[in-house]
């Protein structure tokens, strides 16, 4: 018997099994080529965000004029309004929200400051471009963006002062519309130029955590990682902290956090004695307590500076770096690397290539939505035509349980289970719907558990109806199209089950 629990929040919905099981251990299909002509000259990988409805976005740079363009994907791969969308020559990053919102942030060639905007899913400017830095003298560089489902949007950038021979880390967090929440907030000052902020990211209650890197005058080439993190009202939370244990040169820190704000940093450290780099990582719960020490992902030979990492919603995630070992092995192919963790810090598995094993890949990104779905994107010289272009590949976590896809109208039947068991299915609504219906009868006590672009559980959820018995019934008006998943939970033994889900 369950109790009558339905949601809070946005609407969701249902589904169907005789479907294809998702694939586990390997790629969604083979690799692509993102700027398919839509874009001319050659392109480079800029930025890449997943949106927390599923959305995948990637800006691309072209190397003529110095533009920036964005693709915007459903979580099915589809190319949303089949273009590309221009957003001017001032994108140096990129972060979505739940309705795939995305906030670009960047500098403009000939202009003091930092600016941002945003627009919508398809494209149209919905905040007008305005200034971040508050009008601060010096130069200013490196602009990064992070933004939660709700649509707050973290801003972190560098202020060198030439006259002084000082640099600083700087913040500041604003609404969606572009208004402030925060003054300019200093993360960090160092009197030498080895001072950058790398990446940031925004939790759901609007917390910030900014990852940087700062020169240790204790070693001749000592670059340590620092933490720093705020409230969305700007105070600081808890005390500055260093991330890397070696005092060695740690590089391009990223952090990757789910919603209840755990998180893992990534980084690409000296290999003392080594010719080439370590990927690194360390884990933190949500109140930013280390979890263990500092992990080795990978120290491959031809290990390089550039890493990535992406969480899912449980807290698995899934690291990307680039790997070019021709200086020692001149036959070797330069690509981009991945591997797999579960949210215990344990490997899955070993690392894995992803670019092709015949072509070179560079600039490896990544991104990941709740539900485990990843893009990894590269840059990559195509010899036919003799240009640099952008490629992507889809993923699946490993770490998933298994998800069955279902299809409108038809009926998975047959469903049985214990107490206390869960099965896992996903439809895809299509844009326009204007509502769907999710069934489920039979014996036992079986609950239907319902959230949309994740997945579900009896703590996590959109739609939880909780009714006795095995029969429930759902409808939900005006849906958000992308993927919707469901669990029937085993409030009691059950069986004989049929689910469907009609729109």
């Amino acid at each position: 018997m369950g109790m009558t629990r339905m949601l809070v929040g946005l609407a969701v919905a249902g589904a169907t099994m005789l479907g294809t099981m998702q694939v586990q251990a390997g790629a969604l299909g083979s690799a692509f080529k993102i700027n398919d002509g839509a874009v001319s000259g050659e392109r480079s990988v800029v930025d890449t965000a997943a949106a927390f409805n599923g959305d995948q976005v990637v800006m691309l740079r072209n190397f003529s004029n110095e533009s920036r363009w964005t693709a915007h994907y459903r979580s099915d791969g589809s190319l949303i309004g089949g273009a590309f969308g221009a957003v001017g020559n001032s994108g140096d990053a990129i972060a979505t929200d739940r309705a795939g919102n995305k906030a670009v942030v960047g500098l403009i060639s000939g202009t003091p400051g930092v600016y941002a905007r945003v627009y919508d899913r398809s494209g149209a400017l919905i905040t007008p471009q305005f200034r971040v830095d508050g009008g601060a003298a010096g130069t200013l560089g490196y602009p990064l963006v992070g933004m939660n489902a709700d649509g707050l949007i973290a801003v972190t950038w560098s202020n060198f002062q030439s006259s002084t021979g000082s640099k600083s880390v700087h913040y500041r967090m604003f609404n969606r519309n572009g208004t402030a929440r925060t003054g300019v907030l200093t993360v960090a000052t160092l009197q030498n130029p080895i001072l950058e902020a790398n990446s940031v990211v925004v939790d759901r209650l609007g917390n910030a955590s900014v990852a940087y890197i700062q020169r240790d005058f204790s070693t001749p080439i000592g670059i340590n990682v620092w933490l720093r993190r705020y409230t969305s009202t700007g105070a600081a939370i808890g005390s500055t902290q260093r991330v890397s244990d070696a005092s060695e040169q740690s590089l391009l820190p990223r952090i990757a956090i789910n919603p209840d704000g755990q998180m893992v940093i990534t980084w690409s450290q000296f290999a003392s004695g080594a010719s080439s780099r370590r990927i690194m990582a360390q884990r933190f719960n949500a109140s930013a307590t280390r979890l263990g020490g500092n992990v080795l992902i990978s120290d491959t030979a031809g290990n390089g500076q550039n890493n990535e990492v992406a969480m899912m919603d449980d807290g698995s995630y899934t690291v990307v770096w680039d790997n070019d070992n021709t200086q020692a092995v001149p036959a070797s192919v330069p690509g981009v690397f991945a591997r797999q963790y579960r949210s215990d810090g344990t490997a899955v598995a070993s690392e894995f290539r992803v670019s092709d094993t015949a072509i070179g890949g560079y600039q490896g990104r990544l991104s990941m939505d709740l539900a485990g779905n990843f893009l990894v994107v590269w840059s990559q010289y195509d010899t036919a035509s003799a240009k640099w272009n952008v490629y992507g590949r889809r993923y699946v976590m490993d770490t998933l349980p298994q998800v069955t896809t279902l299809q409108n109208g038809v009926a998975a039947t047959g469903l049985s289970g214990a107490l206390g068991s869960s099965r896992f299915f996903k439809i895809a609504i299509p844009p326009g719907i204007s509502s769907f219906v999710v069934a489920m009868t039979g014996n036992g006590d079986a609950d239907l558990v319902i959230r949309y672009a994740a997945l579900p559980s009896q703590s996590t959820y959109d739609i939880y109806p909780g009714l006795n018995g095995s029969n429930e019934s759902v409808q939900v008006s005006t849906p958000p199209d992308g993927d919707f998943y469901i669990e029937v939970y085993g409030y009691q033994a059950y069986s004989n089950v049929s689910l469907q889900v009609t729109y």
